[in-house]
């Protein structure tokens, strides 16, 4: 090459190629996955929104809600964030704003979807100043645990204290593959921040009174720990929830301690289903293998859904809102269906409902749509064929009394 074409090739404005997208022969045009969206909080128009990437770092836009040509700027190609990194991954999991207008923002790198192509990770990153600068932390602060070869599935903060922040670190499928996890310090599961992420610890996560599932001063659940697939933080009723594999769901008030919660959703949640297993991962024969969970900020309401092993839905379940007593429903009805067509009796007592009424379904684990009567207004929260609780009486819009899904 001559010293021209040296100048002219060091000199040359690079043009953007991607990422565009791929005509693909089952789905057609596809671009790379979105694995986390983050709305800034302090943001009242909503314009200020966080991605984080699969294999693209974090990007974040001013102007989110925009109806014209809305711009995201990446935030992580700079490699210098992940120079003390042994993984210089851009794949991030989860991403969080911390409430508040802090300029805290929190980025889990690794992708804990269980894909052939879910990148494992390589710690947490953390910016101070909206994400233009970077910090990472690979270890907790006492250096017992590590998030290497793990991935971020979520982070929630609490609104009683606002330095605590919660994260749930998973499996990352391709992570045990190469076996990127170090042995005995790669750990999935449960961790907490009281410094707005500066700093980690690992959280205990108990069945009850000796029956600890893991935690800092418990035997190491081998091989890498047992991995947290979704947290939430829930303003009502003051308190974090969480998903464990192969265990079930969790809550705590302090993110230090998290108990199983009394009433599982679904029906195949049970001890027996799901012991306790101290010093290794919980038992496959427990039907979750993922859980999903959101937070209804206003009724305090939690919606969980759960999947097993072979990704079949397994509950679709809700731990409803403490309800004031003239709110209560004055009719619980279980109605059972065969098939695709309710019972008579059902059909029955649907039919000749009062009007106006409003009406909740619980109903497990998939969308099931009705045929309703014109005047009635419905709210479905889910359901399938298979079973349904009916509550009704109430004759303005209502939060979902309490109960259990089965």
């Amino acid at each position: 090459m001559s010293n021209a074409q040296s100048t002219a090739a060091s000199t040359a404005v690079w043009q953007p190629l991607g990422p565009t997208a791929v005509m693909t022969p089952n789905y057609g045009l596809v671009t790379g996955r979105v694995s986390s969206i983050a709305i800034d909080p302090a943001d009242v128009t909503g314009n200020h929104v966080y991605i984080g990437t699969t294999g693209g770092g974090v990007w974040s836009s001013q102007n989110a809600a925009s109806s014209g040509n809305v711009v995201f700027t990446p935030l992580t190609d700079s490699g210098s964030v992940f120079d003390s990194l042994r993984y210089g991954s851009i794949s991030i999991g989860a991403v969080t704003v911390q409430p508040g207008g802090t300029g805290v923002v929190l980025a889990g790198t690794g992708d804990p979807n269980d894909a052939l192509d879910s990148y494992y990770g390589s710690g947490l990153l953390r910016s101070t100043d909206g994400g233009h600068t970077w910090t990472a932390t690979t270890f907790t602060t006492d250096y017992q645990y590590s998030f290497l070869g793990e991935g971020f599935a979520g982070f929630a903060w609490s609104t009683v204290n606002p330095q605590l922040v919660v994260a749930a670190v998973a499996q990352s499928y391709e992570g045990t593959l190469v076996s990127a996890p170090f042995q005995n310090k790669s750990y999935a599961g449960l961790y907490y921040s009281t410094d707005a992420g500066a700093t980690w610890s690992l959280a205990r996560i108990t069945d009850g009174p000796g029956k600890d599932v893991q935690g800092p001063l418990l035997a190491f659940a081998q091989p890498y720990g047992n991995s947290a697939t979704a947290v939430v933080w829930n303003p009502v009723r003051r308190l974090f929830i969480a998903a464990v594999r192969f265990h079930g769901y969790y809550q705590s008030s302090d993110a230090v301690t998290w108990t199983r919660m009394a009433t599982q959703p679904g029906s195949a949640l049970t001890s027996q289903m799901c012991p306790t297993n101290l010093g290794s991962t919980g038992s496959i024969a427990c039907p979750i293998f993922r859980g999903a969970l959101a937070v209804n900020p206003s009724s305090g309401d939690t919606f969980a859904w759960t999947v097993d092993r072979t990704t079949r839905t397994r509950a679709c379940g809700k731990t409803p809102a403490q309800l004031p007593a003239e709110l209560a429903p004055t009719t619980l009805l279980h109605l059972r269906s065969r098939g695709a067509r309710l019972h008579s009796t059902a059909i029955r007592f649907w039919d000749q409902l009062p009007s106006p009424t409003v009406i909740t379904i619980w109903c497990s684990p998939l969308s099931l749509r009705l045929r309703t009567p014109s005047s009635l207004p419905v709210q479905t929260i889910c359901g399938d064929a298979a079973s349904l609780w009916v509550a009704h009486g109430v004759t303005q819009p209502m939060l979902t009394p309490a109960r259990a899904l089965t």
